[in-house]
């Protein structure tokens, strides 16, 4: 088969839909539900007490290298743009062909690799979604907002205008820190919240922190004194935290470790901080909205010959010819995508801890 099938948009979006790493879900893929969307409009889009999110000036442009700036009410109307390619070379095909000689096993080593450089590419989009998610969901400010920086560009959403919902839905009790254990006060800072969200009719069910706040919880003197109020003499684990927590306050926690790089050679990162708790009601929250990118569209429109194949339901592969003489060829993965949030309003926010 050429080497230009093999690594065909359509190939790699299967090397992706048969890999593990395409049954890996992040935590606000199960919150904010797929939405798939031709037009890059987001009017519709609402924020706090159902008012239109207002978007900051942002670079909006069809190159792979986002440089040059749009006037402020276009950029109002659309959604965001992501993509990053890799680029085979000469250099690659005759390495292909090179292992065509030793045998399909060679042939297969060689192509995972590039099946695997595919999928970091993939994995890098599933990262913005999870982090736009994350700056809503646990703002250290308790100011919801989207913020992603790239190359000249910085995308900025506000999703809370007129400050509505950081004044009825964020409380901050880190004057008595969580992470003081002997005076903190974990189940009565959470009933807090709990009753005021049941007295504007709310049901608040699950607790968000990291791993660094709920080892403050279970360290907690009141955990522990409710533990020996029931002459339970025995190690406070995490699950008999979690179930005196639950107990008292209706709330089960949620510990969410997942991490990822800013760039390539960036530190691990937490996508839920820490210092923060958040507490939601049952079900979706909103919708993960993704609209055709460029590629996509062109390929709709028959604008280019290039072939796409959208993979988790909004992110489109492209591999495509870009230079003839030498003959390079460039594997890109995009995506238009922004999340609404439709039941912002049924969410709250604990600070626990203050900023260092």
């Amino acid at each position: 088969m050429p080497f230009t099938d093999l690594i065909s948009a359509d190939y790699l979006g299967v090397a992706w839909e048969e890999s593990a790493l395409a049954k890996e879900a992040y935590l606000g893929e199960t919150l904010f539900s797929p939405k798939k969307q031709t037009s890059l409009d987001l009017k519709w889009i609402k924020g706090a007490g159902n008012l239109p999110v207002t978007l900051a000036p942002a670079a909006y442009d069809a190159e792979v290298a986002l440089r040059s700036r749009m006037d402020v009410a276009k950029v109002e109307t659309e959604m965001p743009l992501f993509r990053e390619g890799i680029q085979l070379t000469e250099k690659d095909r005759r390495g292909l062909m090179d292992a065509e000689k030793l045998g399909d096993s060679r042939v297969r080593e060689v192509l995972s690799k590039v099946y695997d450089d595919s999928n970091n590419l993939i994995r890098g989009a599933k990262v913005v979604s999870e982090r736009m998610v994350m700056q809503l969901l646990a703002p250290a400010d308790g100011k919801p907002k989207i913020s992603i920086s790239g190359t000249d560009v910085t995308y900025a959403y506000d999703y809370d205008p007129a400050g509505k919902w950081y004044a009825s839905n964020f409380t901050d009790a880190s004057s008595s820190p969580w992470s003081t254990p002997s005076s903190s006060t974990p189940i009565d800072d959470t009933n807090t919240v709990v009753q005021k969200a049941a007295i504007e009719g709310k049901k608040l069910r699950y607790g968000l922190m990291s791993q660094k706040t709920f080892n403050e919880l279970m360290s907690s003197a009141q955990i522990k004194n409710v533990a020996l109020s029931r002459n339970e003499f025995v190690y406070m684990t995490p699950e008999l935290a979690k179930s005196i927590y639950e107990t008292l306050t209706g709330i089960r926690p949620i510990v969410y470790n997942a991490i990822y790089a800013a760039t390539e050679k960036g530190k691990a990162k937490n996508f839920f901080p820490d210092k923060v708790v958040t507490f939601i009601p049952e079900g979706t929250l909103g919708n993960m909205v993704y609209a055709a990118t460029p590629e996509e569209f062109d390929s709709i429109s028959g604008a280019t010959p290039n072939k796409v194949r959208i993979v988790e339901n909004g992110i489109a592969i492209t591999s495509s010819v870009t230079s003839v003489l030498p003959l390079r060829t460039t594997i890109s993965v995009s995506e238009v995508v922004l999340p609404s949030f439709e039941r912002m309003d049924e969410v709250y926010e604990l600070k626990v801890d203050a900023d260092e």
